[in-house]
């Protein structure tokens, strides 16, 4: 892949999502990110329920009627989905993601701002573009300076998320103001500093230890304890506080998670789903902001539980392709593997199973859980026998 943005819109279309480098390691982008958007629809809209959010054709059926479906009737039609994804066949679904969304470029979306020359560097990947319409402009600030790597994404009705990249050493002034401002009451990190080679995914932003104090800009923050909330592995719990020179302090839960290996999933959906649902019941009523590296492949296919669960409820028939294409629609790139791709499907399966809308099952009775268990089994043993020989933590490498 060479290292600046190609200037023809078709080489970037192909060669979108397949960069490693991080954009200070690169060439400064050309005006290619305005290329790519060109042809989009200007025209900006705001959603009613998860922050500024491009409403679809199905929020507008949904308007007519489809939400109106009973409790009953969602859950049968997620009873049916259950049923169906059992028969799936791995290599078929990885085949048609690669085909059909791996370089989907969603249309009546623009990413200027953020490809902007004031900008860029405030990106850690330069092939990571930002959607304008659903960014998170940093309040209180002048809008040539209100620019952060995050956009609003969430299910009608459901948790407000911000999906954000880990925060630059350079950046960690404005992430920090992000959440003063939006008062967010979580903040939930799904990579580790560095993963893979002893790549940097993210800076070390936050003080790591009880009492301790780290500066970034005008802001003090402080980590005030360690907390006990749910046991999960590899996965640490704490309570920050966020202050802004001489003004009221804000308090912010802080959630460390290691267990999700980059650029790939997890074999067993249970710690995700044990933190997916302690999100949803105490963490409902403020904003959530939710980071991996480039917080596009982790990031978003936890958020996705969410959305997909709720199309679901009206659409037994649904092909969660659809759900991606939503998804980045609002957060650009969102799940940007086959393998996060058939792991939100197993992440929404066993959540119906354990919600017992559908019925249990045994790995061996599901054609798409077992292939989905060997093949991702066989890719992380395959990434720590990398990462061992290189004396590197373990992971795929990548960006997600």
């Amino acid at each position: 892949i060479p290292s600046g943005y190609p200037g023809d819109l078709m080489i970037l279309k192909l060669q979108l999502i397949q960069s490693k480098e991080p954009i200070k390691k690169r060439e400064k982008a050309s005006n290619t990110g305005k290329e790519a958007t060109k042809k989009a629809d200007k025209k900006k809209s705001v959603d009613d329920v998860s922050g500024p959010r491009i409403k679809t054709d199905k929020d507008k059926r949904e308007k007519g009627g489809e939400s109106k479906l009973s409790e009953a009737k969602q859950n049968e039609n997620r009873k049916k989905w259950s049923t169906r994804v059992h028969g799936l066949n791995c290599r078929d679904m990885s085949k048609e993601f690669n085909a059909k969304i791996k370089r989907y470029i969603p249309e009546g979306v623009t990413m200027d701002i953020g490809h902007s020359e004031a900008n860029q560097l405030k990106c850690r990947y330069a092939d990571v573009l930002c959607i304008d319409q659903t960014r998170v402009p940093l309040k209180g600030r002048p809008k040539d300076d209100d620019f952060i790597h995050a956009n609003w994404v969430g299910a009608p009705g459901g948790t407000k998320y911000i999906c954000t990249q880990a925060p630059l050493k350079e950046t960690t002034e404005e992430f920090w103001h992000m959440c003063y401002k939006e008062k967010a009451s979580l903040i939930l990190m799904l990579c580790d500093f560095k993963e893979g080679s002893d790549l940097e995914k993210c800076s070390h932003y936050f003080p790591e230890k009880p009492k301790e104090k780290k500066k970034a800009g005008d802001y003090t923050i402080t980590m005030k304890e360690k907390l006990d909330e749910i046991e999960i592995e590899d996965t640490d719990f704490s309570m920050m506080e966020i202050k802004y020179k001489d003004s009221d302090s804000v308090k912010v839960k802080h959630c460390f998670m290691r267990y999700w290996v980059d650029n790939c999933a997890p074999v067993e959906t249970e710690p995700i789903l044990k933190l997916w649902r302690w999100v949803r019941k105490h963490h409902a009523d403020r904003p959530v902001v939710v980071h991996c590296s480039a917080g596009v492949g982790r990031t978003s296919t936890f958020v996705g539980i969410e959305l997909a669960s709720h199309r679901i409820a009206a659409n037994p028939d649904l092909h969660l392709l659809d759900v991606v294409k939503e998804l980045r629609k609002m957060r650009y790139q969102s799940i940007q593997s086959h393998v996060q791709f058939l792991y939100l499907h197993c992440l929404v399966l066993d959540f119906f199973v354990q919600e017992k809308i559908a019925e249990p099952y045994k790995n061996s009775d599901s054609k798409f859980v077992e292939e989905y268990r060997k093949h991702t089994t066989k890719r992380t043993t395959r990434a720590k026998k990398q990462a061992a020989k290189q004396g590197a933590p373990e992971t795929t490498g990548g960006k997600g």
